[in-house]
């Protein structure tokens, strides 16, 4: 596809695979709406997860589970910071895996002021 058609066409992929799983002209949109509907369906997201790569537990969800409904602090030693992402002026967050007894995955929102400080 060149730069001159973009938006004019859809493609999906499976992150594993090169062939595309569906590819057609956006005004056929409609003649492939049961099959859009079918792949990305909520119920086939999570079955694909499942099959190629398991989805790890919501580490806030997991401590709210144990009874922890508010707490001052947490400190997390080590934990990878792949990238940052700016939500407002004043929210930054980062999502990366912790593992304990099992993989958790875990999101650190922050402001600007934790962010100017943030060496690494």
């Amino acid at each position: 596809m060149d730069t001159g058609s973009k938006g004019t066409e859809f493609v999906l992929y499976h992150v594993s695979e090169y062939k595309p799983l569906i590819h057609f002209k956006m005004e056929h949109l409609p003649f492939y709406w049961a099959d859009l509907k079918r792949l990305l369906s909520p119920d086939q997201l999570l079955s694909n997860c499942d099959k190629y790569n398991k989805l790890d537990k919501d580490f806030g969800l997991h401590l709210k589970r144990l009874g922890f409904e508010s707490f001052k602090g947490l400190h997390f030693l080590q934990v990878p910071v792949i990238s940052l992402t700016k939500l407002n002026n004043d929210l930054y967050t980062f999502a990366t895996t912790i593992k304990q007894e099992d993989d958790y995955c875990v999101s650190f929102d922050f402001n600007l002021n934790t962010f100017l400080n943030y060496e690494g």
